[in-house]
């Protein structure tokens, strides 16, 4: 199976990862441009909640600063009851 994993800091008072993610396959190109310290945003199926071992999400998917901007415009327009389509930008 070929999966890639974030591990990560939810908590920045953390010894070690507290959180696990496993990436879709379609999302390996855009965690490997991820550096050291940098913050992300992210998605994915809860499958453990640990508490000795870190919290585990199947299915992660990372998510740019943009396509968390676009996505909080679009559930805005959808829950305001305007007509629009929104799309990212190219």
């Amino acid at each position: 199976m070929d999966r890639t994993n974030a591990a990560g800091e939810m908590n920045p008072d953390t010894l070690t990862s507290d959180v696990l993610v496993r990436l879709k396959k379609s999302e390996k190109e855009k965690a490997a441009r991820l550096h050291r310290g940098e913050h992300v945003a992210f998605t994915g199926t809860l499958d453990t909640w640990g508490t000795l071992l870190p919290v585990t999400l199947e299915n992660g998917a990372l998510i740019s600063p943009y396509e968390e901007v676009w996505r909080k415009n679009e559930e805005w327009i959808n829950s305001s009851g305007y007509k629009a389509s929104v799309s990212p930008a190219p």
